[in-house]
């Protein structure tokens, strides 16, 4: 059975994670839309928040903790492969 490449899967999420709390901060302060998700999401990253700025803050907590996160997926699901396989 294959296996997941813990950087390449963990850099995805990462940088999909970290983009879209970049893109969602700056449609927020162009279109008011997103802004309790801000809020919310800014209350867990620091510095997080509507506009430029609190975009690329966002992104760069998202990017962090979205590849840790992937890290981890990948690293759970290629353990469990591996039991399932028997090796």
């Amino acid at each position: 059975m294959e296996t997941l490449s813990l950087f390449r899967f963990g850099t995805a999420l990462g940088l999909t994670w970290g983009g879209l709390l970049l893109l969602i901060a700056v449609l927020s302060r162009v279109t008011g839309l997103g802004i309790e998700f801000i809020h919310i999401t800014g209350s867990i990253f620091r510095g997080y928040g509507p506009g430029p700025l609190g975009g690329i803050i966002g992104g760069v907590w998202g990017c962090c903790v979205g590849f840790v996160l992937g890290v981890s997926m990948a690293w759970i699901y290629n353990r469990l492969s591996l039991q399932e396989s028997g090796e």
